[in-house]
């Protein structure tokens, strides 16, 4: 009996391990991203951070700060450890402006 309790902790342990829940500041698909954002957006050091969003880790969602820009990237990848396609944009405030608070008349 304890045996097997030893051996379904153990998968459990092995599983969470492989498939981490939540975002991630570390590892290859964050510096996929990152170097995305450097080499097409011109953005210096972001802070990147990534979560999977499919059971096979092959599609990410990141989002991603420099100063006082934001961008979110989708990225798409292979086995091994292989982005296939990344894609970023840049993300406008949503703050309202002040002409759109100015009654008309």
């Amino acid at each position: 009996m304890v045996a097997v309790l030893a051996l379904i902790l153990g998968l459990v342990w092995f599983v969470a391990r492989e498939d981490p829940v939540g975002w991630q500041s570390t590892g290859f698909v964050v510096e996929a991203a990152a170097k995305n954002l450097e080499e097409e957006h011109g953005v210096e050091k972001p802070f990147v951070e990534c979560i999977h969003y499919d059971s096979g880790e092959a599609l990410w969602h990141c989002r991603a700060r420099a100063g006082a820009q934001a961008f979110k990237c989708h990225l798409f990848t292979v086995p091994r450890e292989v982005v296939h396609e990344v894609e970023c944009e840049r993300v406008e405030s949503e703050a309202p402006t002040h002409e759109a608070a100015s009654p008309t008349e």
